[in-house]
């Protein structure tokens, strides 16, 4: 099964919102499902260097720009 998250809110080993997205991410590759989560593109560097110490087997993270920055 697939999930589609919008968790634009979204950073490893951080508290509140963008703690609550990661977690989300993570829990439900756990339970088996493919997760794709579409988050800030401001948060890349971060989720990258985090996924080069461990793979979040499951999870594929699409990165999403403000329509206003761009």
């Amino acid at each position: 099964m697939k999930a589609l998250l919008s968790a634009y809110a979204c950073l490893p080993n951080r508290g509140t919102e963008p703690g609550n997205g990661w977690g989300l991410a993570v829990n439900l590759a756990q339970l088996g499902l493919e997760v794709h989560v579409l988050t800030c593109l401001d948060n890349r560097d971060k989720i990258a260097e985090q996924l080069s110490k461990a793979v979040i087997p499951g999870v594929q993270f699409h990165y999403v720009g403000h329509p206003l920055a761009m």
